[in-house]
């Protein structure tokens, strides 16, 4: 799945793959999916940054 999210006067945000989260579960640090757990925390606190730049994401 890819999203293209388009805001005024910023740039667009092309988000690819499988990366639907629960906005719950990543307040709470909840790592979700299977395989490496490193991988899988490094991408939830990538999430999380970005969700805190733009909260209105």
């Amino acid at each position: 799945m890819s999203l293209l999210v388009r805001r005024p006067g910023r740039p667009p945000l092309m988000m690819v793959g499988d990366l639907t989260y629960d906005a719950h579960l990543l307040q709470i640090g909840h790592v979700p999916g299977v395989g490496s757990r490193h991988r899988l925390r490094e991408a939830t606190a990538m999430i999380n940054t970005m969700r805190q730049r733009d909260p209105g994401l």
